[in-house]
């Protein structure tokens, strides 16, 4: 959702792309509290926290913090490039850097999931194979 409100950011009062991450946001928090319940009926207390806490860390960084950072990036490039007046007309379109941030969502999926797996095997998973193997 919050990749979406980044895409409309230029077209909608920025009130709708906060609800957006408001949204996603709420959803990593019900599939955090999931995981966590599910571990703790498999595993016990620590092995449910720790599933919680490395499921929430990555899908803020998949699912909020490394999509809405580059949606917003590319949208905010092509606004500026827009400013060129020597840029054709049909590109100064007030649409098309939406229109080109969604359709980049999916594009960028594969990329971010594999970096946030990179991230936390690097850091977080590391540890948590230390704490949880006797």
């Amino acid at each position: 959702a919050n990749e979406v409100g980044e895409a409309f950011r230029p077209l909608v009062p920025v009130e709708a792309v906060y609800v957006s991450y408001v949204l996603a946001i709420g959803y990593i928090l019900a599939d955090t509290l999931d995981k966590g319940s599910k571990g703790g009926k498999a595993g016990g207390a620590v092995f449910a926290a720790f599933g919680a806490i490395d499921t929430f860390m990555w899908q803020m960084l998949a699912s909020v913090v490394f999509p809405s950072f580059c949606i917003n990036r590319l949208v905010c490039l092509l606004l500026s490039l827009q400013t060129n007046p020597d840029i054709p007309e049909l590109l100064q379109a007030d649409w098309l850097p939406t229109a080109i941030g969604l359709v980049s969502i999916p594009l960028l999926i594969t990329p971010l999931d594999t970096l946030a797996h990179f991230v936390l095997n690097g850091s977080f998973r590391k540890v948590r194979s230390k704490v949880l193997t006797p």
